[in-house]
């Protein structure tokens, strides 16, 4: 599977420093889907917070 060269996160993969890009995603995109792999970046603490406990987005035994 080829990566997009313009997408972000594969530019945080490659750059020394990835802090730029990332705070970038955070303000512009900060629920980014990585269309080479189909996932979704999540950069926000708050956000991440509220996937993991909403049972509709969590898959597995995390609210079994």
């Amino acid at each position: 599977m080829s990566e997009p060269t313009d997408d972000p996160f594969f530019e945080a993969l490659r750059a020394k420093d990835p802090a730029p890009l990332l705070h970038r995603l955070r303000e512009d995109d900060p629920v980014h889907h990585v269309a080479g792999l189909d996932l979704w970046l999540v950069t926000r603490h708050d956000d991440i917070k509220r996937l993991f406990h909403d049972p509709e987005n969590v898959t597995g035994d995390r609210h079994a």
